[in-house]
This record gives structure tokens, C-alpha cells and sequence, in this order.
């Protein structure tokens, strides 16, 4: 009998140390579960409160379009189509909504998205004729074992700076158009200060053909040059280009210069941005 209950007590300990073992393991099990519902709730939170469109799918053989997991609702405002009808049917929501000159360039580029080489640009259009610019690119997820397994995306609306870009473009065109076939002289350039601030020189940044024409000087040995040693210059002269550029004042003076024997009615204005310290001159 004695032998029975040493036996019944150590199985008895044996169960206890299963029992106790096994509730750790629930315990363990518990707490990573919370844990992943945390990060899951913390991850919902931030992705459904950016303003770019955030995506995620499985990778498939290294192939584009794999089964959706994720998109957030700024899909519907970046695509104009509903987060439901994407869920549904990703690819044909998404290719509906690309510009169809755009559709086959997107296609092509899609390949790239397991390998981290999705980066493009593209029109969607909106059901009610809205052209926007998206910014889309992707990276690969992987295992542990180096894997794809997911591919993650974000697509950004660069319709702004798209928009931006085209109109200075066009800026710039006009400029260069008035620049050169206009018959007034023009020049660009950046003043030279000393250790007060004050101007007591400037930096020739470009000429026009009319400067050419009216100063006899040749642009290619100007360009680049300071003013004085190009000409003599009037120490008032520098001054009221000193309050063009760094000033932002607009001035009208009217200035001779010796060295040309030539009156000059000028119009000074500030060129750029404040830190350039660039002024343009207009003279006839």
C-alpha cells in the first residue's frame, strides 16, 4: 500500500506540473493574442487615418495583383470608386480607374511590385470625368526564410504638384519666349555685398539677344562676370540694384554710362526668391 500511494503522489505531481505547464501556455497564448489585437487596432488607426491610399496583398509566384488583405478608405477619395467594389474585385476596380492611355504602362511597371521595383506615376480618372495624378509604389514583405510573402503599397494624390510642375514648365517656356525675341534689353543677376550688406557690385546671370545688340558686348564672355569688370559702374547705379534685389523694390532710373555713351531708361525688379538676392533690368 505504501508503494500505491508514493506512485499516486507523483503521478499526482506529474499532473500538477502538466496542469501548471499547460496554463502558462494558455497564459502565453493570451497575452500574444492581446498583444496582436493591440498592434492590429494601432495599425487600423494609423492606415485608415492617412491621407495616401495604404494597400496590402499576398504575393503570388512573384506575380502583380495578388488576393487583396487591406486597402484603407482613402481609396475612394484618391480612385473615386468605393472601397467595397475594390474588395470585390481588386484588378478590375483598379484598371478602371487608371487612364486608359496610362493602363498598359501601369501593367508593365506592376511586375516589379515583389521584386521593390514598383515606382510609377499615372492619371485615374473619377466617374464624373476627374483627371487625377497618383503617385504609386510597393515593396515585398518577407518571412522569415526570405520569402515574398505580402506586398505592401501606398499610392499618394500628386495632382498639386503635377499641376505645379506643368504650369511652370509653361512659366518658364513664356519667359525664355519673351526673354529672347523681345527688343528690349534684358539681364538677370545676383548682387554682390560686402561685409555690411550693402551692394557694391552684381553677378551677370543672363542676357538677352537686345542686351547683346545695345551694349556691343558679347553674352559669353558677360555671363558670369561681375558688372565692374565689364564696365565702370556709378556707385548710385549699384545701390538702386541693391534695392531691387535686396529691398524687393520695383525702380525706374534712367542711367548713363560713360563707357558706352549711351542713356538708358532701366526698370529694376526683384528676381526669385528673397535668399536668390537676383534682380532682372529692363532697358530701352
Amino acid at each position: 500500500l505504501q508503494d500505491q500511494a508514493s506512485e499516486l503522489e507523483a503521478t499526482t505531481e506529474r499532473l500538477q506540473a502538466t496542469a501548471a505547464h499547460l496554463e502558462e501556455q494558455v497564459e502565453a497564448r493570451e497575452a500574444a493574442l492581446r498583444q496582436a489585437v493591440a498592434s492590429e487596432t494601432r495599425f487600423r488607426e494609423l492606415a485608415e487615418n492617412l491621407d495616401a491610399v495604404f494597400w496590402l496583398a499576398e504575393a503570388r509566384d512573384g506575380r502583380p495583383y495578388g488576393p487583396l488583405l487591406y486597402v484603407n478608405p482613402a481609396f475612394a477619395r484618391v480612385f473615386g470608386r468605393s472601397v467595397e467594389a475594390f474588395r470585390r474585385d481588386p484588378v478590375a476596380t483598379f484598371l478602371a480607374a487608371v487612364h486608359p492611355e496610362d493602363r498598359a504602362r501601369v501593367v508593365a511597371a506592376a511586375a516589379g511590385q515583389a521584386a521593390g521595383t514598383y515606382d510609377v506615376e499615372y492619371r485615374v480618372v473619377h466617374p464624373d470625368g476627374t483627371v487625377r495624378w497618383v503617385h504609386d509604389r510597393a515593396v515585398p514583405i518577407r518571412d522569415d526564410a526570405g520569402t515574398v510573402v505580402r506586398v505592401a503599397g501606398v499610392a499618394d494624390d500628386v495632382t498639386a504638384r503635377v499641376t505645379a510642375e506643368a504650369a511652370q514648365r509653361v512659366a518658364e517656356a513664356l519667359y525664355h519666349d519673351v526673354f529672347t525675341h523681345i527688343d528690349l534689353a534684358f539681364h538677370r543677376c545676383e548682387i554682390v555685398t560686402d561685409a555690411e550688406g550693402r551692394a557694391v557690385d552684381y553677378v551677370v546671370l543672363e542676357v538677352n539677344p537686345a542686351w547683346a545688340r545695345t551694349t556691343g558686348l558679347d553674352p559669353a564672355t558677360a555671363v558670369g562676370q561681375r558688372a565692374t569688370a565689364l564696365l565702370p559702374q556709378e556707385p548710385a547705379w549699384i545701390a538702386a540694384c541693391g534695392r531691387a534685389a535686396l529691398g524687393r523694390e520695383h525702380l525706374r532710373v534712367e542711367q548713363f554710362f560713360p563707357a558706352l555713351g549711351k542713356w538708358y531708361d532701366v526698370h529694376l525688379v526683384p528676381f526669385g526668391p528673397p535668399e536668390a538676392r537676383q534682380f532682372l533690368a529692363t532697358a530701352a
